[in-house]
């Protein structure tokens, strides 16, 4: 059985799921399986390193870049200019893969469009132009703003004890340390069983389960906390041990 997933498209990756990369082999957020079922999602690191069998969040959405201004596309445009709410940095193509929402204005709510690539911006850029894949279907007005929303496993990190977020997958292997100069690109695992940091003692066979709240990039048993459900990762396949890596059927994303 090869270690190299089959893409959704057809044929096997050049990418084993044991291996990272400096170089990417595809687009971030391409979905391949094993013949086993396992599911996984190519992903990139540009922080700190990823320890193996770790959970991981998605990037999230920037304060800069939530409900901005746009300029007044057309109908037929490829491109749109976005405005942020304050000073802030991208690599070229950073947010490739990611998602243009539209909030609000008297035209264009409602819509959303798939970035596709944008130029390197330093902080003191006014302007920000994102390529977008197809055409706008719906002209904007002088009103209408939009949130940029990266890609799910574009920078992943280890996810947080705080549960406010969404977890993107587990880490197969230790990925080692990026940079926006310098990403790492490997494969996280979103569904299938996976081997798995723990965070408590003793959660039973069967128990659905959701990212720890003790210790970072692990799980607990899933708990309804002040009326809030956190989003459940998988469900548990053996009784845990605090601390030790643990066998799992993760859920995220099949």
């Amino acid at each position: 059985m090869s270690l190299n997933p089959i893409l959704t498209g057809g044929g096997a990756s050049n990418q084993s799921i044991y291996e990272e990369v400096t170089n990417a082999r595809h687009p971030i957020g391409t979905r391949a399986q094993t013949p086993d079922g396992r599911v996984f999602r190519y992903a990139s690191n540009r922080g700190t390193a990823l320890a193996a069998g770790v959970v991981l969040k998605a990037a999230e959405i920037s304060a800069h870049m939530d409900d901005i201004g746009t300029n007044t596309a057309l109908v037929g445009d490829t491109q749109v200019n976005v405005d942020p709410a304050s000073a802030v940095t991208f690599a070229k193509d950073e947010l490739a893969g990611g998602f243009l929402s539209i909030n609000s204005g008297t035209t264009g709510a409602g819509m959303q469009y798939r970035i596709t690539g944008h130029p390197e911006r330093d902080a003191t850029a006014a302007v920000f132009t994102l390529d977008i894949e197809g055409e706008i279907k719906v002209a904007f007005n002088a009103d209408t703003t939009a949130t940029v929303v990266p890609n799910l496993w574009s920078e992943t990190v280890i996810a947080d004890a705080d549960e406010t977020h969404f977890a993107s997958g587990v880490t197969p292997i230790a990925v080692t340390a990026g940079s926006d100069t310098t990403p790492y690109y490997f494969w996280c695992q979103t569904w299938g069983v996976a081997t798995v940091l723990a965070d408590a003692a003793s959660i039973a066979i069967g128990q659905s389960v959701q990212t720890g709240a003790g210790t970072a990039g692990a799980f607990e048993a899933a708990a309804e906390a002040s009326g809030t459900l956190n989003q459940i990762i998988g469900v548990n396949l053996f009784t845990t041990v605090d601390g030790d890596f643990m066998p799992v059927f993760l859920t995220i994303a099949p």
